[in-house]
């Protein structure tokens, strides 16, 4: 019968990580609970609790992981995400810039610096000139202005996918890309 039991201790297993945390605090039955928040401490997940260090390694807090309000981030692993969304933005203005026309990165420059507003069709208009179902059924041709400019997005060979953009101009009926635009 010694065979069924096992003798040995099992350890949960346990990560540790630079982070913060933010948890409700309870005071009383009746109260409102109160919003806390500790920074830079070491954080120790075990087993189903986080523990919480101070940087001379004494206990601040024993929080159960997914109690109420609590909440934990990971200062690294942020940092670390942060890092490759800059990459990964970098990488898409790269791209941008290299199959847009020159006219169009110039005038993409411009507009962003200002407030740009995006439609769902990948258009680029200036701020406050982006057309709404309002003003399709009034007439979009009383709302456009000869001679206004929107950035058109370049398709993908697979139809959908935006590989930069063409300068575009309101003629009164219709969008005209830029002559020697075409692509």
């Amino acid at each position: 019968m010694s065979g069924i039991y096992n003798t040995r201790k099992i350890t949960p297993e346990s990560k540790k990580f630079r982070g913060r945390i933010e948890y409700l605090q309870w005071y009383g039955r009746k109260t409102a609970p109160v919003e806390m928040v500790l920074e830079d401490v070491i954080i120790e997940e075990r087993g189903c609790f986080y523990y919480v260090y101070d940087k001379d390694g004494k206990v601040l807090l024993r929080k159960k992981i997914g109690s109420n309000g609590t909440r934990v981030v990971d200062l690294d692993e942020e940092v670390r995400l942060n890092e490759e969304m800059a990459k990964a933005k970098a990488e898409h203005e790269r791209k941008r810039k290299e199959k847009s026309t020159p006219a169009a990165n110039a005038f993409y420059e411009k507009i962003v610096a200002s407030g740009a507003e995006w439609s769902h069709s990948g258009h680029i208009y200036p701020a406050g000139r982006k057309p709404t179902s309002e003003t399709y059924s009034a007439g979009v041709e009383r709302w456009f202005v000869i001679g206004e400019q929107r950035l058109a997005p370049k398709r993908g060979n697979d139809g959908f996918s935006v590989d930069g953009y063409i300068l575009e101009t309101w003629n009164g009926h219709e969008w005209e890309r830029e002559k020697n635009e075409d692509s």
